[in-house]
């Protein structure tokens, strides 16, 4: 079946700013910005596979106030306070839920359904899903510059404070998925009722809030006629973030084997304590850690002394912080958000039928709760390593002719202790043989429907690991490098002419990244093994490893005809070309072969032909080259290791601004996106269990015009 998605959207932005001299010495400025954006969903009403997108109703205020004082000849104080608030309602549509279809289970969002059938079709989404996430940013900066001598000297502080309150029903709506592990196809599996997973958890509260302080002081000094040094540091301690509610938790393997329990909820798992234990930082996320300092430290040469040429060196080390949405999973765990998997329910009628203590919900936060079985659990060090990166260059500009100028840069990078997430407790493979496990007998013994009997906690002690699940724990170990070199050749303006080229030749490679800890997903594909998911980079950055940028602007001249120069002159012609190759595409299974629990598992590959003697949208990968791992083993392709689709796009503008009175002007623009029309293909499947494995089913944009007017009083 065939059906259209549509969606419709209006954004609007909205500015005002105020200046006021106080005096030649001290000006002041205010500014005001509203941002609000609309989107309808794209549900028609009666069509629920039309599902994907809630209503949105974004609002963004910004204020900022800036203050610039001349201390005197050679110093000026610059003081900048900026005040941002954002509210952004998601508000599902309503249709039926998973109580509607005769499932039994507690519903928290009536009318609200995510279900997702494996190459078949999808209802609802996380974007579906009703929610509501403000934010507000309070930031204050000083900066004071200083000339003494051959030194230009800085000094500076800036203060931010950020707050995230937020609601959701992502999960509380029951996410259930049918992904073919029992017929191998998902359709059927919907048919006889028999799901891969089935989640649960009460709608999540998120009260976050977060310091950032950053001090610096750097000097530029002229230390040869022809060599400039500039050097300083900065210093970013880790503030880490707090909850204001508390609703936190920490495992820890040593607790859980010596069997201490929280004091705050007693009923907890061992090793698993809260915000108000010992040993636990108050109502923060982790320890504060004050020793971060960042020196940065730079060198520009001029060789001849007649400005034809330079040479440049630099390098710094910059701290990442987190933001605050990175704690997003961490609302999942018990008994706050008491997110809780059952993984290939017997009955998708009753899919609690199975589960240790029956259905847990509706669920009610108190000192003595019983925790649910098998609950998921996201873990955070008390005491993480900070992520850094060290950055460095050389570069050489050179002055060609009169016009030109060419440009070789060599740019490196490296992060170190990149976060990422790992699965600490997952499901052990037993065989496939008859076995008991805690006096329960299964034949065969490792199967999706009791992979938390056979997860690693419960294998060591069954009465307390019966209520962990899914254990999450960010990994602060993984790195990443960075290296490329870049080629650039500008044309200055001559005759109406611009001309700028530049080419990139660079490789990235590195661990899995995370950008949100506790997301399904974004795991090690093998638990407890960071280089298993080691490849070209494909999640925070995508390695691209050739880039090619040609822009040119060419302005007709004026005419001594006035009827000519009237029609002809001023006209501005533009265009950039973009060429680049393929990002890295990683094979999956699309099942749990390794029946650990893990998501994003590969495949194996059996043939060196992954690819068909000719690419194309049909089939861009070889489904021949490929099989599913047998089960308990894990795919033997890497990560992001196969190019996909490059691209070509040239765009062009035209553009003419006719003078009607000194302050008055008429524009008239047009503009074209991809104008030789060239289909520019975006990645192919490569769920190896999709029916459409290896196919590219869309593209980037075709050929798009676009005409504009703007008349300026």
């Amino acid at each position: 079946m065939q059906y259209a998605s549509v969606q419709n959207s209006n954004e609007n932005i909205g500015l005002t700013r105020l200046d006021y001299q106080w005096s030649d010495r001290h000006p002041l400025f205010g500014r005001y910005e509203l941002a609000w954006f609309d989107q309808p969903t794209d549900y028609d009403g009666k069509n629920p596979l039309t599902l994907s997108q809630a209503n949105l109703n974004d609002r963004i205020h910004s204020i900022v106030l800036g203050d610039t004082y001349l201390l005197g000849s050679a110093t000026v104080s610059s003081f900048r306070a900026t005040f941002n608030r954002s509210v952004n309602p998601k508000v599902s549509p309503q249709m039926f839920d998973l109580g509607d279809l005769g499932v039994n289970l507690f519903v928290y969002a009536p009318k609200t359904l995510r279900l997702t059938v494996a190459n078949g079709f999808t209802i609802g989404s996380p974007s579906s899903t009703g929610s509501i996430y403000n934010t507000m940013e309070y930031q204050f900066g000083e900066d004071l510059s200083m000339v003494r001598g051959a030194h230009q000297l800085g000094f500076g502080a800036d203060w931010l404070h950020a707050i995230l309150n937020a609601t959701s029903v992502v999960n509380a709506v029951a996410p259930v998925t049918f992904n073919g592990q029992v017929t191998g196809l998902g359709l059927a599996d919907l048919m006889l009722g028999k799901p891969s997973s089935f989640q649960q958890s009460n709608p999540t509260q998120l009260y976050y809030r977060s310091n950032y302080i950053g001090l610096y002081a750097q000097d530029t000094w002229k230390l040869l006629p022809r060599v400039t040094l500039n050097y300083g540091l900065r210093w970013e301690p880790f503030l880490p973030e707090t909850f204001k509610n508390g609703a936190l938790s920490h495992f820890d393997p040593g607790l859980f084997a010596q069997g201490i329990h929280s004091r705050v909820y007693p009923n907890a798992p061992a090793g698993l304590i809260f915000s108000g234990d010992a040993g636990y930082p108050g109502k923060s996320v982790a320890y504060a850690e004050l020793g971060h300092f960042a020196p940065r430290l730079g060198l520009a040469w001029d060789p001849k002394g007649d400005g034809s040429m330079s040479v440049r060196a630099s390098y710094g080390i910059f701290y990442n912080l987190p933001n605050l949405a990175f704690y997003s999973g961490m609302a999942q765990i018990p008994p706050f958000g008491n997110s809780v998997t059952v993984n290939a329910p017997a009955s998708f009628a009753d899919p609690w039928a199975s589960q240790p203590g029956g259905n847990p919900f509706p669920f009610y936060l108190s000192p003595n709760v019983t925790f649910p079985g098998f609950g998921q659990v996201v873990t955070f060090p008390l005491n993480p390593r900070l992520t850094y990166q060290n950055q460095w260059n050389l570069s050489l500009q050179k002055q060609v002719g009169r016009n030109w100028l060419a440009a070789a840069t060599y740019l490196g990078s490296n992060v170190i202790h990149m976060w990422g997430d790992g699965e600490i407790n997952p499901g052990v493979f037993l065989g496939l043989g008859a076995c008991t496990i805690n006096g329960q007998n299964f034949n065969p013994c490792s199967t999706l429907a009791n992979l938390n009997q056979r997860r690693l906690y419960y294998q060591l002690n069954p009465s307390e690991g019966r209520f962990l699940g899914s254990i999450g724990q960010m990994d602060d170990g993984g790195t990443s490098n960075y290296n490329a070199l870049i080629l650039s050749l500008e044309r200055r303006p001559v005759h109406g002419l611009t001309v700028q080229a530049n080419y990139t030749w660079s490789h990235c490679i590195g661990d899995l990244g995370n950008t949100s800890i506790g997301v399904a997903g974004t795991n090690y594909m093998i638990p407890n093994d960071r280089a298993s998911s080691r490849g070209n980079c494909s999640s925070n950055i995508v390695d691209r490893r050739q880039l090619f940028n040609l822009s040119a602007v060419y302005e007709t001249p004026s005419a001594s005809n006035r009827t000519l120069r009237a029609l002809a002159a001023g006209w501005q012609l533009s265009g950039i070309l973009r060429v680049q190759s393929g990002a890295f595409l990683s094979v999956t299974s699309g099942l749990d072969q390794a029946l650990s629990g893990a998501a994003g598992e590969r495949a194996n590959e059996i043939s060196p032909s992954v690819f068909p003697p000719t690419r194309s949208a049909a089939l861009w990968l070889n489904p021949l080259a490929f099989a599913q791992p047998a089960l308990g083993t894990y795919g033997s392709l890497g990560i992001a290791n196969l190019p996909g689709p490059g691209m070509v796009e040239l765009d062009m503008g035209l553009v003419r601004t006719f003078r009607i009175r000194e302050a008055q002007s008429f524009q008239f623009r047009m503009e074209a996106f991809n104008v030789p029309n060239r289909v520019n293909l975006m990645n192919p499947t490569t769920a190896l269990n999709s029916p459409t494995f290896g196919k590219i089913l869309a593209a980037n944009d075709p050929r798009i015009l676009q005409a504009a007017v703007k008349y300026a009083f």
